[in-house]
Order: C-alpha cells, then sequence, then structure tokens
C-alpha cells in the first residue's frame, strides 16, 4: 500500500503505510491520512493472569485497536516496572501507552480508549 500525505505545498509518499492506518469504521479526530486514519502506537505493560489486564484487553480487541503486548516482571524493582510506575504513576499493571503517554488503572484505560473513537 502507497500512502500520499500532505503538508503545507509538499507531498510525502509512504509505502507499507497498512500497519498504521485503522480500520475503516474507526474515526480518529486529529491526524488523517489520504487512505484511512493514521494508528496511535499502543503497549500495554500487563500480567497475563491480571483479571483488569483482561479487561483491557478485551476493550482493545472491541475496538479493533492493535496494540503491542509486554508481560512485566512481579518484581517491583525490574527495570520496565520502575520505567512504566515513573511514566504512569501507579505501581500495579495494566499500564497503557499510548504514542508516549502512560496511563494506569484498567479505569481510566479504558475511557482514554473510548475517547479515542
Amino acid at each position: 500500500m502507497i500512502a500520499i500525505l500532505i503538508f503545507g505545498n509538499h507531498a510525502t509518499q509512504l509505502e507499507n503505510l497498512s500497519c498504521y492506518i485503522k480500520p475503516k469504521n474507526y474515526k480518529h479526530k486529529d491526524i488523517k491520512a489520504l487512505s484511512g486514519d493514521i494508528m496511535a502506537k499502543i503497549t500495554l505493560y500487563q500480567y497475563e493472569g491480571c483479571p483488569f489486564c483482561a479487561k483491557v484487553r478485551a476493550k482493545l480487541e472491541e475496538l479493533n485497536l492493535e496494540y503491542e503486548k509486554v508481560n512485566v516482571s512481579t518484581d517491583g524493582e525490574d527495570e520496565t516496572r520502575v520505567m512504566i510506575r515513573e511514566k504512569s504513576n501507579v505501581s500495579t499493571v495494566p499500564v497503557i501507552d499510548i504514542d508516549g503517554e502512560f496511563t494506569g488503572d484498567s479505569g481510566p484505560i479504558i475511557q482514554k480508549l473510548e475517547s479515542m473513537g
């Protein structure tokens, strides 16, 4: 897939953009490409057996949002856990990173995901 993005008087051709295009039924309010909406980069930090993480995964699936899943250690001093705690101000999972903006706790995460539509 090739998409042309127009910035002022400049046109840019992007190849292999398909992994960054949202489904047609998804409406992103801010950024659009001529061939569809550009997808936010979403990373979910979680434990596989966590019920709150499962709620967030279910909402991501329901909204047809692509995301990367990162299983974190239960060790609170683990490098990844320290990083998400510093960026989200939350010491538990789930934590979601949407284009560099970190949000912790399933309730606020689900509200943020629903507001993207």
